[in-house]
């Protein structure tokens, strides 16, 4: 089978890390894979084919150059991620080749804009499969009966676990290591996060440690200011492996107001970091064993009485990492680009069936 993904940046965002994870492990199932793309820098994995593209500001320009890729790679399916530029522009570009094209949804959708509607209708029409990373729910009606219409798919993000976890101890009298990861948006709710801790600077010793940049930054840093939290917390910027320090931290805390699938998340439980977040439904339809604690998406007094009550039972995180260990397994790369792999043959035999 001959695969080509097409994504516009290779820039090491939370879609680009899974195609690169994927890409690898779809060579070793035996698939020839390819990665058209417009900015960043690729890995060159070993048995990976990139096609680099300069003209990627328009879907309609970006049409004639994937379909150069269509006709030299000549691939048996196209897998069309992210943003809507892209997905517009390999749609039109496997219909014009008669190639199936599978599309990726992988955030919370709406139409909300015209370029997001010209990709809704294209999808609408061109897709011949979606595949989401996170509950359907969360997104608009719009999107849930495309979803449905499209015979879409859920399959969880792969995950890549450390040897071993190392989950830090906090004795008694050290000061909480809370961490934040995550773009500095209004979707990311870091300020809810602040202001739960501003109302808890009196009664525990605490370190949040923030990990991201984004529009809202100096913002946030306002915030903590506002709430006298200066001495308590730390804005650490953009860090591209931050698995590789969560050993260092008590408990993740991720406030978000929607989500793909969390990533974050999944590496902290991996990594043997417990993990506070909203019950939003890309958390609850995910963690669905206890593997987490659960509070009230945007309501700050449930954030803060789950703070308390995650450190007045801080034994329970060893259960709560002990459940997460099978499902964590379950999101091994090998596993999650079977499932890929199985469903794009799936779809290229459905295609043929009908005569393309």
């Amino acid at each position: 089978m001959r695969i080509l993904h097409c994504i516009h940046s290779l820039s090491g965002g939370g879609a680009e890390t899974q195609l690169a994870i994927l890409s690898r492990e779809m060579h070793i199932l035996g698939c020839s894979v390819a990665i058209f793309y417009v900015d960043g820098v690729p890995p060159h994995h070993e048995g990976v084919e990139y096609f680099h593209c300069e003209k990627g500001r328009y879907p309609f320009r970006l049409v004639g150059e994937i379909r150069k890729v269509v006709a030299y790679y000549k691939p048996d399916i196209i897998h069309a991620w992210l943003p809507a530029t892209i997905n517009i522009a390999a749609l039109i570009a496997g219909s014009l080749a008669h190639v199936p094209v599978l599309s990726s949804i992988r955030n919370r959708r709406q139409i909300d804009g015209l370029l997001r509607l010209v990709s809704f209708i294209s999808t609408w029409i061109l897709a011949d499969m979606i595949v989401t990373n996170n509950a359907i729910e969360q997104s608009s009606m719009a999107y849930q009966r495309l979803f449905h219409a499209k015979n879409g798919l859920q399959i969880n993000n792969a995950v890549v676990s450390p040897e071993e976890q190392k989950h830090r101890k906090c004795a008694d009298g050290d000061a909480v290591k809370f961490l934040f990861v995550g773009r500095l948006t209004k979707q990311k709710n870091l300020d809810m996060l602040i202001k739960a801790l501003g109302k808890l600077r009196e009664n525990i010793r605490f370190q949040l440690d923030i990990y991201g940049v984004g529009e809202l930054e100096q913002w946030h840093k306002d915030e903590v200011e506002n709430n006298g939290l200066c001495d308590m917390v730390v804005f650490k910027g953009y860090r591209n492996n931050v698995v590789d320090i969560m050993h260092k931290y008590d408990v993740l805390v991720l406030p978000s107001i929607y989500e793909g699938m969390p990533n974050v998340v999944v590496e902290a439980l991996a990594a043997g970091l417990p993990a506070l977040v909203s019950d939003i439904p890309a958390h609850t339809k995910l963690f669905t064993n206890n593997e987490v604690r659960f509070f009230e998406s945007c309501n700050e007094e449930s954030l803060v009485e789950c703070i308390l009550d995650y450190l007045r039972n801080t034994s329970e995180s060893e259960v709560m990492l002990n459940r997460s260990r099978d499902f964590i397994a379950s999101l091994n790369p090998h596993e999650t680009a079977k499932k890929y792999v199985t469903a794009y043959n799936d779809l290229i035999e459905k295609w043929r069936s009908r005569g393309h």
